[in-house]
C-alpha cells in the first residue's frame, strides 16, 4: 500500500510539473499569420509547461519537405522578464510591460545590451505592432521598422560603423529573387571560382563565411556585407566571388504582387581536406 502511494504520488508531480499545452502557429510571407500548414512557409510548434518551460521549435515548409531550423528554450524570470535560449544564439532577456493590449518589450543580450526594442502581442512568441528598433553589440542603432499585424511595412537599415544602408528592405517575401539560372548555378558558380591562398592551407583557416546583400526591385544585387567573418583571408574571397556575379540580374522578389527590395544571404564554407 505504501508503495502504491508513491507511485500515485509521483505520478501526480509528474502531472501537475510537467503537463503540457502544445500549440502551433503558422506563419506565411513576411510573418504573416496564416489559418493552417497549406498556407505556410514555416510554423511554430510549441510546448508550454506548468512548470514555466515552453520550448518552441520553427519549422520550414520547403519543396513538400519540413525542416527544423531553430529551437528555443524559454524560462520565466519573474512577473515581468523571461530567458530565451537558443541552439544558434547566445542567451537573451526579454523584459516586458503591459500597456493597454499591447506589450512594450526590450531584449537584452547577456552582458545587459539592448538589442531590440518594440511593442508586441504577446511576449512570446512575439507578435510585433508599430516601430520596433533594433541594435548592435555595440550599441549602435541597425534598424527602425514598422509593422502591423506582425508584418513588416517599412524599414530604416544602419550599418554597424554608422553609414546609412538601404531603406524597406524585406526578408520573406512571395516570390524570392532568383539567380540566372537557379540557385544550383549560384551554387556552382561559388564552388568552381573559390581560389585559396597557400597561407590558408599553412595555418589550417576554415569555417563558413556568409555574404549578405540586397536584390533591388531591377534585380540588381547591391550592398555586400560580410555577416558572419571567419578570416580576413576568407572573408575577402567570398567577397570577391560574390562581386563577380554582382554584373548579373536577378529575377526580383515579389510581394503582395509588388517588386520589393529583399536581403539575401549566401553561406560559404570553406573547408580543409
Amino acid at each position: 500500500m505504501k508503495h502504491l502511494f508513491i507511485i500515485l504520488a509521483y505520478i501526480l508531480m509528474c502531472n501537475l510539473g510537467f503537463s503540457q499545452k502544445k500549440e502551433i502557429k503558422y506563419y506565411g510571407a513576411n510573418n504573416k499569420v496564416v489559418e493552417n500548414k497549406a498556407a505556410a512557409n514555416y510554423y511554430l510548434n510549441i510546448k508550454r509547461s506548468k512548470n514555466g518551460k515552453t520550448l518552441c521549435q520553427k519549422v520550414v515548409i520547403k519543396s513538400n519537405s519540413e525542416y527544423e531550423v531553430e529551437q528555443w528554450t524559454v524560462k520565466s524570470v519573474n512577473d515581468s522578464t523571461i530567458s530565451i535560449k537558443s541552439q544558434r544564439k547566445n542567451l537573451i532577456s526579454r523584459r516586458f510591460l503591459k500597456q493597454d493590449s499591447l506589450f512594450v518589450f526590450w531584449d537584452l543580450d547577456n552582458e545587459g545590451n539592448i538589442i531590440q526594442e518594440g511593442r508586441s502581442r504577446a511576449v512570446f512568441p512575439l507578435h510585433l505592432e508599430g516601430e520596433v528598433r533594433k541594435y548592435y553589440s555595440s550599441g549602435q542603432l541597425k534598424s527602425t521598422e514598422v509593422y502591423e499585424n506582425n508584418q513588416l511595412l517599412s524599414n530604416e537599415n544602419w550599418l554597424e560603423n554608422g553609414d546609412k544602408y538601404f531603406n524597406n528592405i524585406f526578408y520573406s517575401v512571395d516570390i524570392m529573387p532568383e539567380y540566372p539560372g537557379g540557385e544550383e548555378q549560384l551554387r556552382r558558380h561559388i564552388a568552381t571560382n573559390i581560389n585559396l591562398l597557400e597561407c590558408v592551407y599553412k595555418e589550417r583557416i576554415q569555417g563558413k563565411v556568409i555574404i549578405g546583400f540586397v536584390i533591388t526591385e531591377e534585380g540588381s544585387l547591391e550592398g555586400l556585407i560580410v555577416e558572419k567573418k571567419v578570416h580576413s583571408i576568407l572573408d575577402n574571397e567570398a567577397l570577391r566571388v560574390i562581386q563577380d556575379v554582382s554584373h548579373k540580374k536577378w529575377t526580383p522578389g515579389i510581394l503582395n504582387d509588388k517588386k520589393v527590395k529583399v536581403k539575401y544571404s549566401v553561406p560559404i564554407s570553406f573547408v580543409l581536406h
